[in-house]
């Protein structure tokens, strides 16, 4: 995780608060270490694409960030 990796999320997070169609979700702390600095390898093993259980941890994320936009669409 690096400090272009932040700049680029905040950029993309500004973004989306100036627009009324879009909504910004960061997915990444499931992926980080406690300190926030490192990737977990059990679930981006090339820090780069998450494996399966980093899809699965990915998935839930997701699911619960559309959830929070379109509350009553469960499945």
């Amino acid at each position: 995780y690096s400090e272009g990796t932040e700049f680029v999320n905040t950029a993309l997070e500004q973004f989306a608060s100036e627009q009324r169609q879009i909504s910004y979700l960061d997915c990444s702390e499931p992926f980080l270490t406690a300190n926030g600095t490192l990737i977990r390898r059990d679930a981006m093993p090339d820090a780069q694409h998450p494996n399966a259980h980093g899809l699965s941890m990915l998935a839930a994320c997701l699911r619960a960030g559309l959830q929070d936009i379109f509350p009553g669409h469960e499945r």
